[in-house]
């Protein structure tokens, strides 16, 4: 982007700067606008906006699970995290461990994206 080197900013910094004066309203509108240096972070952002469900990751998080107090997984989809989450809960709640709470989270992200939808619970396993 030829008013990035100009005003000696890098593309992010230039496009934050942008929408802030209300020249664009997102950073795919001003890059439509203005274009983009290739190969460099605004381009990579772009390029993963064009199909962001690919490059979406599901992370689960599982606290208190007998044998694995912490899990940890990355998934393709929220249906593979859940169906593992599931799983867990299932070989928790089999175990008799009195009551114990079982803290889950499931959150989808994006790289280089901001926000992702994120859903959580906690179980108490156990009599």
């Amino acid at each position: 982007m030829d008013l990035a080197e100009e005003f000696d900013v890098d593309e992010p910094q230039l496009i934050r700067q942008l929408m802030s004066l209300g020249l664009g309203h997102n950073r795919t509108e001003i890059v439509d606008r203005l274009g983009c240096r290739p190969g460099g972070i605004v381009d990579l952002w772009q390029r993963l906006a064009a199909d962001r469900a690919a490059a979406e990751i599901w992370i689960l998080t599982i606290r208190g699970v007998p044998d694995e107090p912490v899990h940890v997984s990355i998934h393709s989809s929220a249906d593979d995290a859940a169906a593992l989450r599931d799983q867990l809960l299932a070989r928790a709640t089999s175990t008799d461990t009195g009551a114990a709470p079982v803290w889950w989270c499931i959150a989808g992200r994006s790289p280089g994206f901001e926000g992702g939808e994120t859903t959580s619970g906690i179980v108490t396993v156990g009599t």
